[in-house]
């Protein structure tokens, strides 16, 4: 072995020994904002300065961490990998019936393209502004993304997840939805999606990546969900050893968190091997989810039971996914109950969408976003 390669090794070992110790997620508050939200506000907030002033708010209370969504398909930042958002914006064949009304979907793209065009990189900025404020900053990239994929030219679709249709879980399928999700027994799938990880593990000066598998969960053929797990798990084998590569050259630990079905035994169902996962050290935080919709019966004392049956070291968190959310009240309630079955932390999935901040133009009874991101819950 080459004295580099020992190096290389004695680096990432004395990295992941000193980062071992994962805190864990003691009075953890994590607020995923995701990849559109921000664009689709008004054209106030469209700047450098309005970038930071929403983080004075979102972060002004006892938010610990702030996950940043840089994908769907396409993405907010300017990829080599993936077609940024605003690619072909111009372009007539992208205008059709899914976008929209009110063009807020639209705005996704012009306002990137703007930050883009100006030199501004939201997510560099969001970091260091977390940074300042003793927050930490995580960047979450999503793995099968299927929003509006029965469309053949929305806007926010890639050429890639368009016309690949051989590639697609059931690609003689006319439904849409989970059956234009990619299939990762697919290696070029694969090698597909690992070079935009590599792209955002190493772009910003993050604490972790978060690998978000609920967007869209469905990742192998109907019926060979068990039998084609292990290339899900190849690729999280081939993305820890490149946290582990990024850990050794700056010399402290860029954590890996997946974002999975609401219960151990649905997140194996789909293919997920999370029991090897978790023994072989691929991860450093499991986070629990419900699509869609708030789940009060979610499994979290399960979950905890899980995960230390198969890695003591590495903690779980309960997602709240807060789109049918309507006051602080019902925020609380739903918190009260995931802490009375054991969870220590929550992680808060669309939460910027309940309030004034409401990107969508839906009308809301208070600014409850606001009220959590000062009060907690």
């Amino acid at each position: 072995m080459s004295i580099a390669k020992i190096v290389l090794k004695v680096a990432i070992a004395t990295v992941w020994t000193a980062g071992s110790a994962f805190a864990g997620t003691d009075g953890w508050l994590v607020v995923n904002e995701d990849n559109d939200h921000f664009f689709k506000l008004g054209d106030e907030w469209q700047t450098r300065e309005g970038l930071e002033r929403y983080l004075d708010i979102v972060l002004k209370g006892p938010v610990t961490h702030f996950f940043m969504c840089v994908n769907g398909q396409r993405t907010s930042y300017d990829s080599k990998t993936w077609e940024p958002i605003w690619a072909g914006l111009n372009d007539l064949a992208r205008k059709d019936t899914a976008t929209a009304s009110d063009g807020t979907h639209d705005r996704w793209a012009v306002n990137a393209k703007k930050f883009f065009d100006a030199g501004v990189d939201p997510y560099e900025v969001w970091t260091k502004r977390c940074r300042t404020k003793g927050v930490s900053p995580w960047i979450s990239m999503r793995m099968n993304d299927v929003h509006y994929l029965t469309s053949s030219n929305y806007f926010r679709n890639t050429t890639f997840c368009r016309t690949r249709r051989e590639l697609r879980r059931v690609p003689e399928s006319q439904n849409g939805g989970a059956d234009f999700a990619l299939d990762f027994s697919h290696k070029e799938v694969r090698d597909y999606t690992f070079a935009q990880f590599c792209e955002v593990a190493g772009k910003w000066d993050a604490d972790g990546i978060e690998l978000d598998w609920m967007r869209d969960p469905h990742c192998l053929k109907p019926g060979r969900e068990r039998a084609d797990a292990h290339y899900l798990t190849e690729f999280m084998r081939a993305a820890r050893r490149e946290t582990e590569r990024i850990s050794a050259v700056r010399g402290r630990p860029l954590r890996l968190s997946v974002r999975l079905p609401r219960s151990p035994t649905k997140a194996i169902e789909l293919g997920f091997e999370v029991e090897v996962w978790l023994r072989e050290c691929l991860v450093d935080l499991v986070v629990g989810s419900s699509s869609y919709l708030p789940d009060p019966d979610l499994p979290v004392a399960e979950w905890m039971r899980f995960c230390r049956e198969h890695n003591p070291d590495v903690p779980f968190l309960p997602c709240l996914d807060c789109c049918e959310l309507r006051d602080a009240a019902a925020f609380r309630a739903l918190a009260a109950r995931y802490r009375a079955d054991g969870a220590k932390g929550l992680y808060l999935f669309n939460a910027p969408y309940v309030g004034a901040l409401d990107s969508d133009g839906r009308k809301h009874g208070e600014d409850t976003f606001a009220i959590v991101c000062a009060e907690g819950l």
